[in-house]
């Protein structure tokens, strides 16, 4: 237990703070897995992995997956070690499984070095090296965003055991079990003092019961997994090879004309949706339904509405996905910036940048247009020749090779300029 205290300690040395927490938001807790020789125990433990979202840009050796039966799961009980997935483990994959997407869904990057920075607003999973399992995780996808894969490797300091880790077949009883993310800080998070070492991600917990009347799995079978809304947990099995959420949400958009916003989205699949909720904001916090939309219900669809408002100002929209039993999950939160200017630039990410920069912008009209890197200089570093379209545009630039620093993207059509800026 003091190698994992001091382990935490030694992750918090650089104190990042956080504005909002990271979540988590999916775990396989039954996994398919072979058998060990000459026991009854299987791989399983290697095979389990848990997907969360990030909030601000932060290396991978900041977060740490904590798991126990006691609340909060980091305590200090001798008698109750948390077990744990550090990032600052990240290694290469030494199993012989596989972790992989769809050809033109989100696709994958894998982390194999702790100091890997990762995105605000990516989704993560984190899995030990040794999986022998092949996943094909499609239906964990946020939009087209990749998912990062960090193997991790496990010593005898983390207590994550080959043979199986998250309880989940005990039968008859309501035992709960918890996880929760800590992420080096200096800041609380969603009310929870970090302590001034580490923030602590909103605690997540789930049942383990087999059998009874409400939240359970139909039997104590590998691919049982748990999703979760905030914290109220929805167990599902969907197998091991193919995981999903309730619906997997791609291209969400929004774009301002003249006189109306214009919504878009995509779906890849609709696990037994019903609806979808678009709510709107001001301020990107308090939000109010604006229309309710009946979810068609196959595999592959696109959605669209047109909120004709009369406030001129930034507008904050997200989808509340609903399914036929009353569980619902947040789409995340895209903005619109009107301007009486042919061109408006709403989003520019990751920020700082690593290998690439994206920034999206909106179009009143259809032009030609001309995207560039300059430097405080004035230099221009890199230009890219587009179509802008009517309404949303999304331009992804490679500054792999540009030095750190402060720089400047401009986006031109004949009639209008405008620019963001960005650090690398």
């Amino acid at each position: 237990m003091k190698k994992l205290l001091f382990l935490f300690a030694s992750l918090c040395i650089s104190g990042i703070s956080f504005a909002q927490c990271p979540d988590i938001i999916y775990a396989m807790v039954n996994s398919c897995g072979a058998t060990i020789p000459g026991t009854t125990n299987t791989y399983e433990g290697y095979n389990e992995f848990v997907v969360f979202n990030t909030s601000v840009a932060s290396t991978v050796d900041k977060y740490s997956l904590i798991y126990n039966s006691v609340t909060p799961p980091f305590s200090s009980d001798p008698s109750t070690p948390p077990k744990a997935l550090s990032g600052s483990k990240a290694s290469i994959k030494l199993g012989t499984g596989s972790i992989s997407t769809t050809a033109g869904t989100c696709g994958i990057i894998e982390v194999t070095s702790p100091s890997t920075n990762i995105p605000a607003n990516s989704r993560v999973l984190f899995i030990t090296d040794s999986l022998d399992q092949n996943y094909d995780v499609t239906g964990l996808c946020n939009g087209n965003n990749p998912i990062y894969v960090v193997y991790i490797n496990t010593d005898a300091s983390s207590n994550w055991s080959p043979s199986g880790n998250f309880a989940n077949s005990t039968s008859g009883t309501n035992t709960l079990r918890y996880l929760q993310l800590i992420v080096s800080g200096s800041s609380t998070c969603a009310g929870v003092d970090g302590g001034g070492l580490f923030t602590l991600a909103p605690i997540k917990s789930f049942n383990t019961f087999k059998t009874g009347t409400t939240n359970t799995w139909a039997s104590n079978a590998d691919g049982n997994a748990v999703t979760w809304n905030g914290t109220t947990a929805s167990y599902n099995n969907s197998g091991c090879t193919s995981p999903v959420l309730p619906v997997s949400m791609i291209d969400l958009t929004a774009s301002n004309t003249k006189d109306a916003n214009i919504i878009k989205w995509r779906t890849v699949q609709e696990l037994n949706t019903e609806k979808f909720i678009l709510e709107r904001s001001f301020d990107g916090k308090n939000f109010s339904p604006v229309s309710n939309i009946a979810a068609i219900g196959s595999n592959s669809n696109n959605y669209q509405f047109t909120d004709k408002i009369s406030e001129y100002k930034t507008t904050y929209y997200r989808i509340k996905t609903i399914d036929k039993s009353g569980k619902s999950v947040y789409s995340r939160i895209v903005k619109v910036v009107p301007s009486r200017s042919n061109l408006t630039v709403s989003n520019i990410y990751p920020n700082p940048a690593k290998e690439n920069i994206s920034v999206e912008w909106n179009s009143l009209t259809k032009a030609k247009a001309t995207v560039k890197i300059i430097d405080v200089t004035g230099r221009v570093l890199q230009t890219e020749n587009t179509m802008a379209l009517t309404g949303y545009n999304k331009r992804t630039l490679n500054v792999n090779n540009l030095p750190p620093g402060k720089y400047i993207i401009q986006i031109a059509t004949d009639q209008d300029v405008v620019t963001a800026s960005f650090n690398k």
